[in-house]
């Protein structure tokens, strides 16, 4: 997500290990002002990849990354496995909104395909960005959360 992450000397055996990120924009930039990525996950010396996941929204943004009010939002969110990896098959897979970064709503989140999402849900009426936080949990419990402040603006 903000890099290259190594570890080494790790036991032998299965561990649980939980990972966390953040990311905070200067104050001059208005969008994705801050990125938080948690990850919780089963790992052990002999993997060679962690089983984390990456979330990609992809809402219609124009030339200054605003998306149009309408009465209700849709986009495709992709997951995406770390660099060597397979997408494993997920369990569960939740995505919230907030138009004011403090109280979250839930979206419908729809499978269109493998590692392939749209999200649906009504346009807040009132905000001047839309913040995003998504949940993924795998079939073998590995979970991936990612909450992105300010996502885009609307106009």
């Amino acid at each position: 997500m903000f890099g290259r992450l190594t570890a080494g000397e790790l036991p032998a055996g299965k561990s649980q290990y939980a990972l966390e990120a953040e990311l905070t924009r200067p104050s001059y930039s208005t969008l994705s002002t801050q990125v938080r990525g948690r990850w919780e996950f089963q790992s052990s010396a002999q993997d060679t990849v962690l089983p984390l996941l990456g979330i990609r929204y992809q809402p219609r943004v124009d030339i200054n990354n605003t998306v149009a009010r309408t009465p209700v939002t849709r986009f495709p969110v992709i997951v995406v496995p770390s660099g060597g990896a397979t997408l494993p098959k997920l369990r569960s897979a939740k995505l919230q909104y907030s138009a004011d970064g403090k109280s979250w709503q839930d979206a419908v989140l729809r499978r269109a395909g493998e590692g392939r999402y749209v999200a649906t849900f009504p346009t807040p009426a009132s905000g001047d960005s839309i913040s995003l936080k998504t949940t993924l949990i795998d079939a073998a419990g590995n979970s991936s959360e990612l909450t992105t402040m300010d996502a885009y603006h609307l106009r």
